[in-house]
């Protein structure tokens, strides 16, 4: 098993923002070229993410079971979130 460095959880984080915000405004997916990213971040890995507002978890989406790119699994999982009736605002913005 690898570990995230700095530089690719802050990608990561980075493309949950951008999933959040796209899924809010297209109702689908946020496209991600996987190739774009680092190889740590196209392995095959599970995610799951969570909305969290004054330190109390909002929603939770993801899964333990690999089977997509890992920065594929955030951008699916924050459009999940994205669709929640519960959702931060000011992270989308």
């Amino acid at each position: 098993m690898s570990s995230i460095n700095s530089l690719e959880r802050n990608l990561l984080l980075d493309v949950a923002k951008q999933a959040l915000t796209y899924g809010k405004k297209y109702h689908s997916v946020l496209p991600v070229n996987t190739a774009e990213y680092p190889k740590n971040l196209q392995q095959q890995k599970a995610c799951i993410l969570s909305l969290i507002e004054n330190n109390q978890i909002l929603k939770t989406s993801g899964g333990l079971v690999p089977w997509q790119a890992l920065v594929s699994d955030v951008a699916h999982n924050a459009f999940a979130l994205s669709n929640s009736s519960i959702g931060n605002q000011g992270f989308c913005k």
